[in-house]
């Protein structure tokens, strides 16, 4: 099972780079009410 979540975290940053996940969730902690 670990290894199926150690794929899933690789295919995740590989299709959702740090960089955007992370300005992302930047965007969401300071403006929540501008997300649906």
């Amino acid at each position: 099972m670990h290894y199926s979540v150690w794929v899933f975290w690789e295919v995740f940053q590989k299709y959702f780079p740090a960089s955007f996940f992370f300005s992302f969730f930047f965007l969401r902690v300071h403006f929540p009410n501008n997300m649906s």
